[in-house]
């Protein structure tokens, strides 16, 4: 294997390391969330500004999107237990 030919590799496998960190990121703040949900009272708008969210709204999207309902429901629903 000649030298820009790792180097082409090393640049294509970059981009699969970024996204699998970014998606366990995501995860990691989804777990933190639900905590937040469980055990505090802050509001959705305080607990998405503490993950880093850039809006309640894209907090929203990503929670539905890994957990199957808002984040409003999974309180509700820890509430009724």
């Amino acid at each position: 294997m000649q030298r820009g030919e790792r180097q082409s590799q090393g640049f294509f496998q970059l981009p699969g390391a970024v996204l699998e960190h970014k998606v366990e990121l995501v995860k990691v703040k989804i777990n933190e969330a639900k905590m937040l949900l469980l055990h505090s009272d802050q509001s959705l708008v305080d607990i998405a500004n503490l993950l880093s969210f850039s809006s309640q709204s894209q907090f929203s999207v990503v929670f539905k999107k890994e957990t199957g309902m808002t984040s409003s429901e999974f309180r509700r629903q820890a509430e009724d237990l």
